[in-house]
């Protein structure tokens, strides 16, 4: 027997220890795929599954649509030039001329790397993909597929993922497993050499592709990814990279909830995939009891003998024994309606809840206040707190060392370190990394109320109202706002009514003395 390349047999130990990692997560995965995601495949499967006819309860499918808007305007907005905030690091000791020397070049790396971003389809992928966040594991492939054409983002759905758990629980190896025509492989992977075996079969035959990558840990100081496209699970070797440095691997995977014994997240509809189950029985049993009470079993006198032995089916006419019967009755149906809608109203709304879409509801012609709004919101980012840091550094940050790494190797921005130890420091924007702000917000602006109500002569003294605009127009996000003037502007302003009051004798030195 021919002994594997040492190449191969390593692909084979990464990609079999991701298939038993995924083994225990399988079924479960597959139960969302079909009572949530009836429009995509399943694992192994090559077309929409089509379950549609299983659903009984649109709830999920609903909710998991507003979650992946949520997601989607919250940490990748497609209307905002930037929801990572580029700056200097603070741990730079720079005076106010080489500060601003920083900022002009930081400006002109931002615009080009944002120009990159809106031009790609980044906004399309993601949309997809925080469908999949639902589950727990979402994950996108970033690649330059030419210099002449923007970036090209491909969301990869969980029934293609393959992932291996590495040190500390990280997501080490990631592989996508599916099937594409033969033809198609060197023009989607430039350089992958196909074997004759392939060359020969007929353009529109598909085969099963894998690729797959790895982390190098050797140096855990430098990020190195092993690179290999194979035939199948690894019958044949079409390419083969090294990757080195932030950034260089070409797929993105981000997870909820995560656990040290899986490289698998658990998401919002894994936790809720209990009550889905249930509401999907539940309204599958009130609607077969609505068919009996609509079209209900009828008897009617008969010599005959009655036999519901294999059920009854509603609109059936059945005869009774001579005797039994005297008239045509309809055979009254015991269900009682009202249980099964209470249940399904508290159940739609834990399954809400479980997606983050339990908002303040208009019950009669008075809308929710603004208070009720914020409290929900800050609720809202409370219980979203620990997996939205997860998506900062996982997601977020990644996608713009992705993106930034391509552009070096194009020639379009210089090779630079972005957070860590760097000279640019990544500040996230999204709303729920603000929240906290927000809260202190809240506050500050309830204690200048108590103070300005407490001690309304001294209140212009105690309180800087420059200071406090400031503080404020920060804490919500409108640091770049233009309404509110600096504290250098504030002071000259000053400087200027001085002097323009001693010019005109009403303090001391003026012309008036």
């Amino acid at each position: 027997m021919t002994e594997q390349p040492p190449e191969l047999k390593a692909f084979r130990q990464h990609f079999d220890r991701a298939s038993q990692d995924k083994a225990r997560v399988r079924h479960r995965l597959d139960d969302i795929y079909r009572l949530v995601f009836p429009h995509r495949h399943l694992q192994d499967g090559t077309a929409p599954q089509d379950s549609l006819d299983e659903i009984f309860d649109s709830t999920a499918i609903e909710a998991a649509a507003d979650f992946a808007s949520d997601m989607l305007n919250a940490f990748t907005p497609p209307f905002t030039s930037e929801w990572v905030k580029l700056s200097p690091a603070r741990h730079l000791k720079l005076d106010a001329a080489a500060l601003r020397a920083v900022d002009l070049a930081i400006a002109d790396y931002k615009d080009a790397l944002w120009e990159a971003i809106a031009a790609s389809n980044l906004t399309q992928a993601a949309r997809e993909c925080y469908r999949d966040l639902a589950t727990g594991t979402m994950a996108m492939l970033i690649q330059d597929v030419h210099p002449t054409q923007p970036i090209e983002c491909t969301a990869i759905p969980v029934s293609d993922l393959y992932l291996e758990r590495g040190p500390g629980g990280v997501v080490d190896g990631r592989f996508r497993k599916f099937r594409l025509r033969a033809e198609l492989i060197p023009v989607m992977w430039p350089g992958a050499v196909l074997p004759e075996t392939l060359k020969n079969r007929p353009a529109d035959v598909e085969v099963d592709v894998t690729e797959g990558m790895w982390r190098d840990w050797s140096d855990r100081g430098t990020e190195r990814w092993t690179f290999m496209l194979v035939e199948g699970e690894g019958s044949n070797v079409f390419l083969k990279a090294n990757y080195v440095g932030a950034g260089s691997c070409p797929m993105v995977v981000c997870r909820w909830d995560t656990d040290a014994t899986t490289a698998w997240g658990f998401g919002p509809l894994y936790n809720a995939l209990p009550d889905i189950k249930t509401i999907n029985k539940l309204n599958e049993l009130v609607l077969r009891n609505a068919d009996r009470a609509v079209d209900p079993v009828v008897v009617y006198p008969d010599d005959g003998v009655i036999d519901i032995t294999q059920g009854i089916t509603a609109g059936t006419w059945i005869p009774a024994a001579q005797g039994s019967a005297k008239e045509v009755n309809v055979l009254d149906t015991t269900g009682n309606f009202n249980i099964g809608f209470m249940e399904q109203e508290r159940l739609q709304s834990a399954i809400r809840r479980a997606l983050f879409q339990d908002k303040p509801q208009q019950l009669g012609r008075t809308p929710p206040t603004a208070t009720q709004w914020l409290d929900q919101a800050q609720e809202t980012a409370r219980r979203m707190g620990a997996p939205a840091g997860g998506i900062v550094t996982d997601w977020q940050f990644a996608i713009i060392r992705r993106f930034a790494f391509l552009l070096e190797k194009r020639g379009s921005l210089p090779k630079v370190e972005l957070g860590n130890r760097g000279p640019i420091s990544l500040v996230p924007t999204n709303p729920y990394a603000r929240s906290q702000e927000q809260e202190k917000g809240v506050r500050l602006k309830a204690l200048a109320a108590e103070v300005t109500q407490l001690f309304p002569e001294q209140a212009k003294l105690i309180l800087d109202g420059a200071s406090y605009a400031q503080e404020r127009a920060r804490q919500d996000g409108l640091e770049d706002t233009r309404s509110i003037r600096s504290p250098e502007q504030v002071q000259q302003m000053i400087q200027n009514g001085m002097a323009m009051a001693q010019q005109a004798g009403m303090l001391p030195g003026g012309q008036g003395q």
